[in-house]
């Protein structure tokens, strides 16, 4: 009985009260309608269902766990009057396939222990062949016609989707090229606006190291001047001094550093450096003229001698504070190169975030092609073997090949019907 029908034996004549009816029903099963549109639209539908059709669909809805969107509309399913869908489970095809598996097990051992021998085993071999083609061809009929009312549905349903996807995709690629055109241009200016960048900071780079020498040599100088030693000049040349031997000559040689030692304002990049470095210098000159000063009062060998141990200790400590200071500057040197480069690397590849660079290839010239790359098209083998069977055969039978490289040769096989 149509609910249409059921309606009307309920009394239920009028348009409202076979809405409730269908309402209730829906409700019962757990589905949901989002769109009261889509809800005029499957009554249109659902009336025309047997009621065991309707609950059994609606069951389906809810066991699935689907919901009835406004935008999804599953089509009408033809049934015979009073026909029960029923919607397949393992069970069932274990029962639709009781005998086939029962003939199944029997023919694998036979399979196994098969050996054709006499003109009985081959009748025998025969027979199980035949029973086997002709239990595939049942299998496969069956799975066809328990699956036909389903296939339908995914076919419909695949079909309709692969065109949204399609409209998708059409939309996805017109946008994804402009914004990969636009981020190409960008990354591509960006890489042009680094190597500009790159030139600036080399030369920014250059400058630096300039004043970092300046200060090396400096300090070199005040070492010398403190100690005695060799120290390089601006020019390359060496220098060579034979530093404070007199306390006096302290007094004399820090007079000369706050006459004409460069003042830090000359330093625009390692101004810090350069102060700490002088400070630096000036303490060892005071511990300096201390040590000369205690050797030229005392008269004790012990303590003349620990004076000039305080004073060689200090000497090496000194060739170890310049190459300390020469390191320090380096590194800043290098930090900061590293740190422009980096900032604009990091521009470049966010420019370029999304975009991916994948390496492919086309072919442009086939004969140019090596054999490395090259495969045999089994189609054109087939299409010259079906056009030249006589030919081939004969070529087979002679031993002689037709086409350089390709075998051509007959393979026995029984052929089950």
């Amino acid at each position: 009985m149509h609910l249409m029908d059921q309606t009307k034996q309920h009394g239920m004549t009028n348009s409202n009260s076979r809405r409730y009816y269908l309402h209730r029903k829906i409700r019962n099963f757990g589905a949901v309608v989002h769109s009261r549109q889509r809800l005029v639209e499957m009554e249109d539908k659902l009336f025309r269902f047997p009621t065991a059709l309707l609950s059994t669909y609606l069951y389906k809805l809810n066991k699935l766990n689907y919901n009835i969107q406004s935008t999804i509309m599953l089509p009408e399913i033809k049934v015979q009057q009073n026909q029960v869908v029923k919607f397949v489970q393992k069970e069932d095809l274990i029962e639709k396939f009781k005998y086939v598996n029962s003939r199944l097990q029997i023919l694998e051992k036979a399979s196994l222990e098969i050996k054709v021998e006499t003109e009985e085993q081959l009748t025998i071999a025969e027979n199980n062949t035949k029973e086997i083609v002709q239990l595939r061809k049942e299998v496969d009929n069956t799975r066809k016609l328990m699956k036909a009312p389903y296939a339908d549905i995914v076919k419909m349903v695949d079909g309709y989707c692969k065109i949204i996807d399609d409209s998708f995709e059409r939309m996805k690629i017109r946008f994804t090229s402009q914004i990969t055109d636009y981020k190409t241009i960008q990354q591509a200016a960006l890489k042009a606006e680094k190597e500009a960048k790159v030139k600036e900071i080399e030369k920014l780079e250059a400058v630096k190291q300039e004043e970092a020498d300046k200060i090396k040599r400096i300090e070199a100088q005040l070492i010398a001047r403190i100690y005695g030693g060799v120290y390089v000049k601006r020019d390359g040349s060496q220098q060579s001094l034979a530093g404070c031997s007199k306390s006096s000559d302290c007094d004399d040689l820090l007079k000369w550093m706050n006459e004409f030692v460069p003042d830090i304002s000359l330093f625009v990049h390692f101004s810090v450096l350069y102060e700490d470095m002088v400070i630096d210098v000036k303490k060892k000159l005071a511990a300096h003229r201390a040590n000369l000063y205690n050797i030229e009062i005392t008269n004790a060998p012990s303590l003349k001698k620990l004076a000039m141990q305080s004073i060689n200790e200090a000497r090496v400590t000194a060739v170890q504070d310049q190459q300390i200071t020469s390191q320090t500057v380096d590194r800043l040197i290098e930090k900061d190169v590293k740190k422009e480069i980096r900032i604009i690397d990091n521009e470049i590849s966010s420019a370029g975030k999304g975009v991916r660079n994948v390496l492919t290839f086309e072919v442009v010239d086939e004969l140019l092609v090596t054999r490395d790359f090259l495969s045999v098209d089994e189609t054109k083998v087939m299409n010259y073997l079906n056009a030249n069977k006589e030919q081939i055969k004969q070529s087979v039978a002679t031993g002689k090949d037709l086409v350089p490289g390709i075998r051509f040769f007959i393979d026995s096989n029984y052929v089950a019907r």
